[in-house]
C-alpha cells in the first residue's frame, strides 16, 4: 500500500506533503495519487513539490521572471517541476494564486529579516548598515521572487494588486 502523507503549511491553498511518521493526530492525513498503473505516484510523486520549503514558488518565479507570467503556462510549470499538471493543479488553483503568494512571500520574508535586523541595532549608523546589509542580502537570495514581484505585480487582479501594494507600502515605510 502507498505510505501516508501528511498535509502541512499555508494559510492558502498551498500544502507541502510529508511522510505520516512525522504527523501529529490533528493533521489531516493524504494518501499518495494512483497512477494509471496502480502502482502509486505519478511522474515525480506530490510529496516533492514542497511548497513549505519554497520549491514550487521558488520555481513559478524562475519561470515567470524568464518567460514573463503572460508567457508563463502551468503546462510549463508542471515540466519544470518534473510532475504531471493535474498534479499540480492539486496544490494550486490558478497561476494568479502563484503570483501572489510569489508576491507575499517576497516581501514578508524581506519585511521580517529587516525589521529583525534593524531592530538588534540601537546606533542610527548602525541601524542603516543593517538595513542596507539585509535588504540587499533578501534581495539577492530571493531575485526571481523579488524581480517577478516588482515587473508583474501589474498582472495581479485589482484586490491582490491592492493588496501587495499595501504590503510594499508597509516595508517601505520601515525603511523610511
Amino acid at each position: 500500500t502507498p505510505m501516508p502523507y501528511r498535509a502541512i503549511g499555508g494559510g492558502s491553498s498551498f500544502y507541502s506533503l510529508v511522510p505520516v511518521a512525522t504527523s501529529t493526530r490533528s493533521e489531516r492525513i493524504l494518501r499518495r495519487p494512483a497512477s494509471r498503473n496502480g502502482r502509486g505516484g505519478s511522474v515525480r510523486d506530490l510529496a516533492t513539490i514542497d511548497v513549505g520549503s519554497g520549491h514550487l514558488l521558488g520555481a513559478a518565479a524562475r519561470l515567470f521572471r524568464g518567460a514573463g507570467y503572460a508567457g508563463a503556462t502551468t503546462r510549463m510549470l508542471a515540466s519544470a517541476l518534473g510532475v504531471r499538471s493535474p498534479s499540480l493543479y492539486y496544490h494550486i488553483g490558478k497561476k494568479e494564486d502563484l503570483l501572489y503568494e510569489i508576491c507575499v512571500d517576497s516581501l514578508r520574508r524581506i519585511t521580517e529579516a529587516v525589521r529583525s535586523s534593524v531592530d538588534a541595532e540601537s546606533a542610527p549608523i548602525d541601524r542603516l548598515r543593517t538595513l542596507i546589509r539585509t535588504h540587499t542580502t533578501m534581495a539577492l537570495a530571493d531575485t526571481d521572487k523579488h524581480v517577478t514581484m516588482l515587473v508583474e505585480l501589474r498582472s495581479l487582479s485589482p484586490r491582490r494588486r491592492a493588496a501587495v501594494v499595501r504590503l510594499r507600502d508597509v516595508y517601505e515605510g520601515l525603511v523610511r
